[in-house]
C-alpha cells in the first residue's frame, strides 16, 4: 500500500495554506507525489496542494465525485443505532420486570433458608429494590471469585 497523501478538516477556516500546515505536511508526507486534501466542511470548501519546487502549491482543475447516496447511507445508519438503543432500554427494563417478579415469588417462599437469606439481606427498607438486590449479589460474587 502506498499513501498518496493526507486530508485535514479545517472547519470554519478558508482551505489555506499556512507555515504550520506545510512543516506538517514536509515532515510527515515529504513525498514529492504525496497531496494533501485541505477543506473546510462547514462552508463546502476544498482545495488539493501537491508539492512543486519543494513547496505545496494549490492545485486547479480537480473534480471529486461523491457517492449520491452517502447521506441516505448515514441515515439508515443513524436510524439502526436509534434502534438499538430502543431495544437496550427495552431490555434493561425487561430484565428489571423480570427480577421484581423473581423476588416477589422468593419473599413469599416458606423455605426456611430462603427466608434466612431475605431476614439477612442489607437493604434500607423491608423489601429490597433491584438495584440493591443486583449490586448486593455482584458483590457478593465479586468476593467469591
Amino acid at each position: 500500500m502506498v499513501i498518496v497523501g493526507w486530508a485535514l478538516d479545517h472547519r470554519g477556516c478558508l482551505p489555506n495554506m499556512t507555515k504550520q500546515i506545510e512543516q506538517f505536511h514536509q515532515t510527515h508526507f515529504g513525498g514529492v507525489h504525496q497531496t494533501l486534501f485541505l477543506m473546510d466542511t462547514l462552508e463546502k470548501e476544498e482545495t488539493f496542494f501537491s508539492i512543486r519546487n519543494g513547496h505545496l502549491y494549490r492545485r486547479e482543475g480537480f473534480y471529486i465525485y461523491y457517492d449520491r447516496h452517502a447521506a441516505v447511507k448515514l441515515k439508515k445508519m443513524e436510524h439502526r443505532e436509534e434502534k438499538t438503543e430502543e431495544v437496550i432500554q427495552e431490555s434493561k427494563e425487561e430484565v428489571q420486570q423480570e427480577i421484581g417478579r423473581a423476588v416477589s415469588i422468593a419473599l413469599k417462599s416458606p423455605d426456611p433458608q430462603m427466608q434466612r437469606f431475605w431476614t439477612d439481606f442489607p437493604c434500607e427498607n423491608d423489601t429490597p429494590t433491584i438495584e440493591e438486590i443486583i449490586y448486593h449479589l455482584a458483590e457478593k460474587f465479586a468476593k467469591e471469585s
